[in-house]
């Protein structure tokens, strides 16, 4: 019996199934049920973050991020690619993807703060130098 149990309980575990947000009615004390609204934890790692629609777009995809849910200025990342695009050197944005310049240049020119550092990776935390290998 035990072993049966062990078996089907790794069989239901092992399974894939899709992640997504789910009602989910609970039984209350009184016999009256509740709802409970439920996240998984992939979907609320995106819950404020524009995932990138195209190839090299994640330059596009993170400003916009930065401007729907830092600046409260919501924009597509559609917006901000042609944007990007329409400012950049064409022939390179389509060898290698955006650049920090792009970004740089696209913020300059819609009046959105910009603030930056040069900073040498040894003066990182040891958590973080250790992201550049």
């Amino acid at each position: 019996m035990n072993r049966f149990f062990c078996a089907a309980l790794f069989l239901l575990l092992s399974t894939p199934t899709p992640v997504r947000a789910a009602l989910v009615t609970v039984p209350g004390v009184a016999g009256g049920t509740f709802n409970v609204q439920l996240t998984s934890m992939k979907e609320a790692r995106f819950n404020t973050t524009i995932r990138q629609q195209y190839d090299f777009s994640c330059g596009s995809a993170a400003l916009a991020t930065l401007l729907t849910y830092h600046y409260q200025d919501p924009v597509s990342e559609g917006v901000v690619f042609k944007a990007m695009y329409d400012r950049g050197d064409k022939a390179k944005i389509q060898e290698y993807g955006f650049s920090l310049l792009d970004i740089k240049n696209t913020c300059k020119a819609g009046a959105t703060p910009l603030m930056a550092t040069r900073l040498h990776w040894t003066s990182l935390p040891p958590w973080a130098s250790r992201q550049l290998y």
